[in-house]
């Protein structure tokens, strides 16, 4: 009796393995069968102790040998892999832990100019008004993201269903006005053309206009505008990860009737300062002085289509 109810614990004990364990050791089970067997027929029942002794040592050197190999090349994978569910939203995006950037601020040997940080975090998806408002305050102009929309420098468009087309939506585009809402973490945003168009009517009065620098490398922005003391708007992408395009995010524009689709995860950031390695923003999402790989970023700029303006 002794000796069949220790038999069918060890059975239960083997089940009870997760299906991953139980594959792995599949290929021991008929080892430890034959052993249990010739136990049960040469060993009598008084010598359980014998038992315990036998079955202990199996598990830890089996499970060590396949399970660890097994496990190490998986976390990698799930760590860096691209979010499945990521969306044009901020709701819907994940921002990478690991992003090509120091943590220790500039070195004093590289040049950074001195532009005022303001955050986008009562704005959640109004990147591209923070950062021009930060712009401006370099110049000594002080308007708030917020006003730049409700004095009407920047026009906004709340996408609509389109009644002739069921299930499609309708609205502006993004080079002409803010699509969606900034203070709604469900908005899009706009593109270097609408932020133009508010400068230009912001500064009418004013001795400075903005220059558009569109199709510009980014060395080129550093060695003419930078070097000179003045920071220059970018459009690249949240901590430079990839873009990409969704069919949902996508819509008829209202003049037009073009079908626009949006690039996700686009962000604007203000570029103030590079050196051999790194190009430094004040980006509203993360802090001023943000450091990001010169590569990385020239490749996220280029997939935003070289948008870039400044003030003079």
């Amino acid at each position: 009796m002794r000796r069949s109810a220790f038999l069918a614990a060890a059975a239960v004990l083997l089940t009870g393995c997760g299906a991953q364990a139980k594959a792995d050791l599949g290929s021991s089970e008929p080892t430890t069968e034959a052993s249990v067997t010739a136990v049960q027929v040469t060993e009598p029942e008084t010598e359980a102790p014998t038992e315990a002794s036998t079955e202990a040592p199996t598990e830890p050197d089996t499970e060590p040998e396949t399970e660890a190999p097994t496990e190490a090349p998986t976390e990698p994978e799930e760590v860096n892999a691209q979010p499945e569910e990521a969306n044009a939203v901020l709701e819907n995006r994940t921002d990478p832990a690991e992003v090509a950037q120091p943590e220790d601020p500039p070195p004093a040997t590289v040049m950074v100019l001195d532009v005022p940080y303001y955050s986008q975090a009562e704005m959640p998806t109004g990147c591209e008004l923070v950062s021009t408002s930060m712009l401006l305050a370099y110049y000594g102009y002080d308007i708030s993201a917020f006003d730049l929309v409700n004095e009407g420098y920047v026009g906004t468009s709340i996408l609509v269903e389109d009644k002739n087309r069921k299930g499609s939506l309708r609205g502006g585009t993004p080079d002409e006005v803010f699509v969606g809402d900034p203070f709604d973490k469900s908005g899009y945003g706009c593109y270097s053309g609408a932020i133009f168009t508010a400068l230009d009517s912001y500064l009418a009065d004013e001795p400075y206009s903005p220059t558009d620098l569109g199709g510009m490398s980014l060395p080129d922005i550093c060695s003419q505008y930078i070097d000179a003391g003045t920071p220059v708007l970018v459009w690249a992408t949240i901590s430079m990860v990839p873009s990409f395009i969704k069919p949902e995010n996508s819509w008829f524009v209202n003049d037009t009737d073009e079908i626009f689709s949006w690039i996700s995860n686009e962000h604007c950031i203000v570029l103030v300062g590079y050196d051999d390695e790194y190009y430094y923003f004040n980006d509203p999402l993360k802090g001023d002085a943000i450091a990001y790989g010169r590569a990385l970023t020239e490749q996220r700029y280029s997939e935003l289509g070289y948008q870039a303006i400044c003030i003079e």
